[in-house]
């Protein structure tokens, strides 16, 4: 053993691709075999999937950004609420830009649905909290908006995979 924690003659490349380099019979082209459910390796990123991706990225943004106006601004009347919408708009830019990055689009379309169904849906339940004069619609809208992202997250995945079993 090395210090590199690495057996003598497998490098971390063959360690990758499973096998143990050239002396398994692995071309030199075909070491690095690192494949996941959103990025092939071998394949790369090509111009026209990264353009996708930044469509898509940017797109679920753009998409937030004019959902969270519309609850923030025209809708204030409903929830009351100054500070919390923006907080969940932060969180939602993070999650979609990172899903559609990785070209996750159920996970994007996840984020979007989540935020306004959780807005509606805090509106319907929004009950009185333990609390005197607080009320509980902030946390259903949460809920849901977390629920709609996880469910996207799940889709994706479930989509990518079905995706390759037939690829």
């Amino acid at each position: 053993m090395i210090a590199s924690g690495f057996p003598p003659g497998r490098t971390l490349r063959a360690r990758i691709s499973g096998g143990h380099g050239e002396r398994a019979g692995c071309a030199p082209a075909n070491i690095c075999k690192y494949d996941t459910l959103f990025f092939n390796a071998e394949k790369g990123l090509g111009f026209m999937e990264a353009k996708k991706r930044l469509t898509l990225a940017l797109g679920g943004a753009a998409v937030l950004a004019a959902e969270w106006a519309l609850v923030r601004f025209p809708l204030f009347g409903l929830h009351g609420m100054k500070e919390w919408p923006t907080d969940l708009l932060l969180f939602g830019l993070i999650a979609a830009v990172a899903a559609g990055a990785l070209g996750a689009k159920w996970a994007v379309f996840g984020t979007l649905a989540g935020y306004l169904a959780g807005f509606f849906c805090g509106v319907m339940f929004n009950y009185p909290g333990k609390t005197p004069g607080t009320r509980m619609g902030w946390w259903v809208w949460t809920c849901v908006f977390l629920a709609g992202i996880a469910l996207g997250i799940a889709a994706s995945i479930i989509f990518a995979i079905r995706k390759k079993k037939t690829a």
